[in-house]
């Protein structure tokens, strides 16, 4: 059954589509959804998984940036991180731009652009004080590897946009000095 949630799966698992993989334990779902689309996802999780319905009902009509909830798998603690997004001219840009990439055969997933990805991790590297290896090295391997197939000018544009153009130039020259 469909519940018609737009979504775009970005994080770690998107960095490891576009940059080097590595291991990770959640998955991270940009979606869009409303109160009656988060009391059928509710209803028809198994009975091993939890939901905090509670955090995402609360900001489901405006949320707040990068907030939402979670979806814990009891059994194997693997977790998905909902973040509610409201539509914007990023937003939009970038649900419009996501990457269907097949996990299993026959299972197609919307992945976030390897630009867009760029841009969130640039975001959370601002976020998180500037510290995180994690998201640099990510940020720098999807740089490196997908360099000549990059649209530059929507990266530039969006980096410009959210104010974390010096981390992507910083990046770049280490891309560049790697070759």
């Amino acid at each position: 059954m469909s519940l018609g949630i737009d979504y775009v799966i970005g994080g770690s698992l998107a960095s490891s589509i576009w940059g080097q993989q590595r291991t990770t334990n959640d998955a991270d779902l940009a979606i869009q959804m409303n109160q009656l689309q988060l009391e059928k996802l509710v209803e028809l999780l198994p009975s091993n998984y939890m939901i905090d319905a509670g955090s995402l009902r609360s900001v489901i009509e405006d949320p707040p940036e990068f907030s939402g909830g979670q979806i814990l798998n009891t059994e194997t603690l693997d977790k998905v991180d909902l973040f509610l997004v409201r539509p914007s001219e990023y937003v939009n840009a970038r649900m419009s731009r996501t990457h269907r990439v097949e996990v299993l055969p026959g299972v197609h997933l919307r992945f976030s652009s390897p630009e867009d990805t760029v841009i969130l991790k640039l975001r959370w590297f601002e976020l998180g004080r500037r510290i995180s290896d994690r998201q640099w090295n990510d940020i720098v391997q999807i740089l490196e590897l997908r360099q000549d197939r990059l649209a530059m000018d929507y990266l530039r544009r969006w980096a410009k946009h959210f104010s974390v153009e010096g981390d992507l130039d910083l990046a770049l020259e280490q891309v560049v000095q790697v070759l």
